[in-house]
C-alpha cells in the first residue's frame, strides 16, 4: 500500500493545551490542504501506518502518565510492539539469517514529538509520556526525526508558547 505523503498531526490532551497547540500546528501547515490531524483517541493504528510522517503533540498527566484520550492508542502500541519483538525472537531461533526488520509497520516512517509536562510536579515524569510513545513507535521501525522536545508548563504560559513555537518553525521548515 502506497503511504500518504501528507503529515498526520496526532494530539492528546487532558487540558487542552495540547490540542491548541496542533490545531496551530495544523493551520501552520495549510490545514486540509497539506495535512491530516487527530486525536489519539480517534486514530486507528492503519490510519497512522499510512502516513510517511508524523507529528505528535501530547502531553502527559500525573506520574508520566498519558491523558485520558492518549491511554488506550497507548496501550495498543505496546501491545503491537511487544508482539513484533516476539516475532523477531521468533525467527531468530528459528535460524533466520536476520528477522526482516522491514516487516516492522512503521518502517520508514519519521516522527517528531512535542512533550507537555511541567517540572513543578516530580522532574523525573516531566514530559514522560512523550518519550515513552517515541520509544515504542521507533520499536515499532518509525524513525525519529528530532529529539522529543519537552514543553515545561511550570516555566509560565509565554516560555510554554515560545517553547513550541519554536518546535512548530522546525517542523514548518522541514515541511516546505
Amino acid at each position: 500500500e502506497e503511504k500518504d505523503v501528507r503529515p498526520l498531526i496526532l494530539w492528546a490532551s487532558q487540558t487542552g493545551t495540547a490540542k491548541k497547540f496542533a490545531k496551530h500546528l495544523y493551520a501552520a501547515l495549510d490545514g486540509p490542504k497539506r495535512c491530516v490531524l487527530h486525536s489519539l483517541q480517534e486514530v486507528s493504528a492503519q490510519t497512522v501506518a499510512r502516513h510517511m510522517r508524523i507529528y505528535v503533540v501530547c502531553s502527559t498527566f500525573g506520574c508520566g502518565r498519558p491523558p485520558r484520550g492518549g491511554e488506550l492508542f497507548y496501550s495498543l502500541l505496546q501491545l503491537e510492539a511487544q508482539r513484533c519483538k516476539e516475532n523477531y525472537e521468533d525467527l531468530s531461533e528459528c535460524g533466520a539469517d536476520e528477522a526482516d526488520s522491514s516487516s516492522k509497520p512503521l518502517q520508514g516512517q519519521e516522527v517528531a514529538i512535542a512533550s507537555l509536562g511541567s517540572s513543578a510536579f516530580q522532574k523525573q515524569h516531566i514530559a514522560k509520556f512523550g518519550f515513552g510513545l517515541a520509544t515504542e513507535l521507533q520499536s515499532l521501525g518509525a524513525t525519529m526525526i528530532k529529539e522529543v522536545m519537552t514543553i515545561d508548563a511550570a516555566k509560565g504560559k509565554t516560555e510554554q508558547k515560545e517553547s513550541f513555537r519554536r518546535w512548530e518553525n522546525m517542523v514548518v521548515d522541514m515541511e516546505k
